[in-house]
């Protein structure tokens, strides 16, 4: 879904559901969006950090199990 899609959606429902004005269910959905597509960069930066981390850790296996390799020779 797109953010203009998104914006459209979040307006609608409070357009219908909550009897605001469609100026007033726009400026929900603009705040409203902002903050899940904050929340959702929020969370994707989360997500490529720890995924970073599993990667270094898993190359510090890998260094550690090759001197040990080295050091059974």
């Amino acid at each position: 879904m797109t953010v203009p899609k998104l914006k459209q959606e979040i307006a609608g429902l409070f357009w219908q559901k909550h009897y605001l004005t469609l100026e007033q269910a726009c400026q929900v959905a603009e705040i409203s969006s902002d903050y899940f597509l904050g929340r959702l960069k929020e969370e994707t930066a989360k997500i490529e950090h720890n995924q970073l981390m599993k990667e270094e850790k898993m190359i510090r296996l890998s260094h550690w199990e090759w001197e040990r390799l080295m050091a059974l020779q």
